[in-house]
């Protein structure tokens, strides 16, 4: 299944590959103009994961980056 974001050809390209569940991925700090072409197309961005890159894996930050809490 394409998702919103895959249908967006300048979105697509920026990803830097695919996360386990098959979610596009992004690198910081390209994230931040990939958020802003989804506001451009009408796709709402309701969270970000942060993930520390690894030689062989990745793992989730344990830091939190939510201004909400």
């Amino acid at each position: 299944m394409t998702s919103d974001l895959e249908q967006v050809e300048s979105i697509a390209r920026a990803a830097s590959g695919k996360t386990v569940g098959d979610e596009l991925a992004f690198t910081f700090p390209e994230v931040a103009e990939v958020i802003r072409r989804c506001t451009g197309n009408e796709i709402a961005v309701l969270g970000v994961e942060v993930f520390e890159v690894l030689v062989r894996t990745y793992r989730h930050s344990p830091q939190r980056h939510c201004d909400s809490d």
